[in-house]
């Protein structure tokens, strides 16, 4: 109600009910130039429990991050690969590998050059959705496609 009353008294001239306003404006100069903004791009995937392999629905994924990938001149993506907390840490390291590898193949399939695939395992280290140990979660078994 206050703000309503306020922008009618600016409206007519200022001041209501005995209360005067005053606008003031500032301009704040950078010496320097504002940082660079830099934007990243990430699709994800997501994987059926204890399985490395694409599902349709993953493929057109992976399908269109490559359109993506080609569309915008990209030169560099990064490929990382999580699992859930259900089995033990040094197998669901080698299972998100597993992950990786499928989803690096099927973008080479595709027309984009290994050489500017990078990739990383994190296996249960990550989880999307916070969960104590032994639970399967769907959705922290994935895979982050990332174009920066």
């Amino acid at each position: 109600m206050q703000r309503w009353l306020l922008a009618l008294a600016l409206a007519f001239g200022g001041t209501l009910a005995g209360c005067a306003t005053t606008i003031t404006t500032t301009t704040q100069v950078f010496q320097d130039p504002p940082p660079e903004i830099i934007v990243c791009y990430s699709y994800m995937i997501f994987f059926d429990w204890n399985s490395a392999a694409l599902s349709d629905e993953a493929r057109a994924i992976v399908g269109d991050f490559a359109q993506f990938i080609k569309a915008n001149d990209i030169t560099e993506i990064e490929l990382v690969g999580h699992t859930d907390a259900s089995g033990p840490r040094g197998y669901n390291l080698r299972l998100s590998l597993r992950r990786v590898e499928a989803v690096k193949a099927a973008l080479v399939a595709l027309g984009i050059p290994q050489a500017m695939i990078k990739t990383a395992a994190k296996g249960e280290s990550a989880l999307l959705v916070p969960t104590p140990d032994g639970i399967r979660e769907p959705q922290n078994r994935r895979a982050e496609l990332v174009a920066p």
